[in-house]
Order: C-alpha cells, then sequence, then structure tokens
C-alpha cells in the first residue's frame, strides 16, 4: 500500500523484519513484511482476526518458521535461532500459570530453568513482584488470585529474565472492561521502567491508540500504515485504516471532483452539497469519483460551514457526550447515508426528528475509489 510509512525509527533498532512472508501449503498470511521497531519502543501491531499479527508475533519469537526474508533482534538474525536463544519473554491471553505453584515460584521458574541460584531467585523475584505490586501475593495459588493479578504473574514471569524484547499476544482478551484500564496503565507505566523493546498484539484499536509509540496497522497479510498514534488517527492513509481507527467509526460519503475553468476543485457530496477542496492527486480530475471521510469528533449538531439535513435514527448516551445517528439523504432522495455527529448530553432528539449537522471541510478526508489517501494541495508541498 502506498500508505506504508517509509520514514525511518529514530535510533538503534530492536526489531526489524525484512521482506518477511509466511505461508502455509498454498496460503499465504504475510506478504513481504518490513517494519523497523526501535530499541525500548513500544509497537502495537492492531488489526481484524487473521490478519497476520499473531503469525508475525509467533515468527518473531521463533514459534513459526518463516517462509521468507530475515528477522533480527538488536542487529542479529536470529531466524534460525531456537526461541530460548532470542532473548525474549511473551506474555499470552491466557496466563498460563502453574496451579500447583506459588506466585513466588511461578515467577521465578524461569530462573530455576537456567540454573540460577536460589540466593538470585529470591532477589529478582522480590524486585519483580515490588515493581508490579505483588509482594504480598508471593506466597499463594493462582487459584486465589483475580484475572487481574493472575496477568501480573504472568508479566513478572517475563520480566524476571530481563529479555532484550518483549512480546505481548492480547494479554488483556479475558478482563473485564475495568480491569483492561487498569492494565493498560500498568503496562505503560511498566514500559516507562523497563529497559526492553516491547511489541504488543491486539485487534482492539483503543489499546493501539492508549499503548504504542507506533502503531503498525495489519490487513490481510500486508502492512496497511505504519505510524504514531497521532498520525494514524489525524492522517490514515486508506480508506481502510480511517474505519478501523477511531470510536465512533468515521462517516464515509461518496462524492464527485468537480474542476473549474479557474483550475480550482469542489467537492459535490452525494447529498448534494458542495464545498471547495484543492486535491494535489488524481482525484483533480473532473468527474473524478471520491469518497470524503468526516470524523464525527468533527462535525456538530446545528449549522455550520457545510449543512447537511436528515432525521434522527436513535443516539447513544453515554454520559458526559451523546452520540446522534442520523440518516441523510441523496441528492435524488432515493437512499440515505448514516452519518454520525456528537452532540450535548443535554440534547434530546426523538427518532425521526429533522436535525442539521454540519462540519469543517477542513478536517476532511478523501481517498479514492481502491480506498487510497488523496492529498490535499498544502499537504503534498509539506511532503
Amino acid at each position: 500500500m502506498s500508505g506504508v510509512s517509509k520514514k525511518p525509527v529514530e535510533g538503534p533498532i530492536g526489531v526489524q523484519f525484512s521482506g518477511v512472508s509466511k505461508r502455509y501449503d498454498r496460503q499465504t498470511v504475510l506478504r513481504d513484511i518490513n517494519i523497523d521497531i526501535a530499541e525500548r519502543e513500544l509497537a502495537v501491531f492492531v488489526g481484524p482476526s487473521g490478519c497476520g499479527k499473531s503469525t508475525l508475533l509467533r515468527m518473531l519469537a521463533g514459534l513459526e518458521e518463516t517462509t521468507t526474508g530475515t528477522i533480527r533482534i538488536n542487529g542479529q538474525v536470529v531466524n534460525d535461532h531456537p526461541p530460548r536463544e532470542r532473548d525474549i519473554a511473551m506474555v499470552f491471553q491466557s496466563y498460563a500459570l502453574y496451579p500447583h505453584m506459588t506466585v513466588g515460584q511461578n515467577i521465578g521458574f524461569p530462573l530455576r530453568m537456567v540454573g540460577e541460584t536460589r540466593e538470585r531467585q529470591r532477589a529478582k523475584v522480590e524486585n519483580t513482584a515490588r515493581l508490579l505490586g505483588l509482594t504480598d501475593y508471593l506466597d499463594r495459588y493462582p487459584r486465589h488470585l483475580s484475572g487481574g493479578q493472575r496477568q501480573r504473574v504472568a508479566m513478572g514471569r517475563a520480566i524476571v529474565r530481563d529479555p532484550a524484547v518483549f512480546l505481548f499476544d492480547e494479554p488483556l482478551s479475558n478482563l473485564d472492561a475495568a480491569l483492561r484500564v487498569q492494565m493498560r496503565e500498568e503496562i505503560i507505566a511498566l514500559h516507562r521502567q523497563i529497559p526492553a523493546t516491547m511489541i504488543y498484539v491486539t485487534h482492539d484499536q483503543v489499546e493501539a491508540m492508549t499503548l504504542a509509540d507506533r502503531i503498525v496497522v495489519l490487513r490481510d497479510g500486508h502492512v496497511e500504515q505504519i505510524g504514531t498514534p497521532h498520525d494514524i488517527y489525524n492522517a490514515p492513509q486508506s480508506r481502510f485504516v480511517a474505519e478501523f481507527i477511531g470510536s465512533p467509526k468515521i462517516n464515509i460519503l461518496p462524492a464527485v471532483i468537480k474542476v473549474g475553468a479557474d483550475g480550482s476543485t469542489k467537492v459535490t457530496l452525494s447529498t448534494g452539497r458542495i464545498f471547495g477542496a484543492e486535491l494535489a492527486e488524481q482525484a483533480g480530475v473532473d468527474g473524478s469519483a471520491v469518497h470524503v471521510g468526516i470524523r464525527p469528533e468533527a462535525t456538530q449538531l446545528g449549522e455550520g460551514k457545510t449543512q447537511l439535513n436528515g432525521t434522527v435514527s436513535h443516539g447513544e448516551y453515554l454520559g458526559a457526550t451523546q452520540y446522534l445517528y442520523v440518516d441523510v439523504p441523496d441528492a435524488q432522495g432515493t437512499q440515505s447515508h448514516r452519518f454520525i455527529t456528537i452532540a450535548s448530553p443535554a440534547c434530546i432528539a426523538q427518532a425521526g426528528e429533522p436535525v442539521t449537522v454540519s462540519f469543517d471541510p477542513e478536517f476532511c478526508h478523501f481517498f479514492a475509489p481502491d480506498g487510497t489517501r488523496l492529498r490535499r494541495r498544502h499537504e503534498a508541498a509539506r511532503a
């Protein structure tokens, strides 16, 4: 995809995928993956189920072989290294704790396997438990712990090894919403304290946005975009990324470009509304079809620069804010498009009620029919 970031990472590279592909018989699940992750960076691999993110993590861990390409950890090619020689630790979705061992024994298990002295084991287990707030639980068994405590024990078992790279494979999926928020905070704090590269796999875009230094968006076995959360959200390089990242989902409306005699371009939405947008790319051709993306956060209920008229379908009251789902008819009145806008929590709108929604065209995103991002002229000038 044209949206894949080519900007090199700053500083030494901790993990590098170069031309990595993975095939099972005739099925290709990963194609030509090229990712550089800086040392001590927290990178999040995100994408829908089946996009290949967990397979990529397992290849890095040595649990799957690469079909083609090279994987490096701290500059060293590790394709032929067994998992135990890759200086990594992995935290899984299932806690995988030993039920017959105490918390302290679970955390210290990797140290016993490599023959660390008892004194060294005790010191490292105590330090790790203190870091994770588990000091008071060292003599308890996993069955006596909450889900969040068990996940901290699993993290402790990884931390105690002092690995160069931490791998997290959807570790919070089994937790309830409140615990997920708490554990995200703990992972962020952990990342600040531990000098290691971290790679976190999730299908949850909220986890990706809140945890990552940089996000790798995967789709159907290839990298769709790499960037900071700010980049991914504010400059999605494809319609897929724009729709996958952001909650509630971005509004997408079909449109056509009209080019004036003076070279200026106007966007005519399917609803009939027209506004100016100086696009730099192929959409500058008169009559070109585009899709316009407008995030709900960039809209408002009531009059504004560009207005759409519709009727309320339903609302979602969230206490501090409210989302209104509005059906906006096209210019011919033959079909309607569902449009989400932000409303005051004090707003009372009934289903079927006519409303006006407005937005500033400056905050619109434009996509070609194949889903690639179309830049404005000022964006192209900065590139």
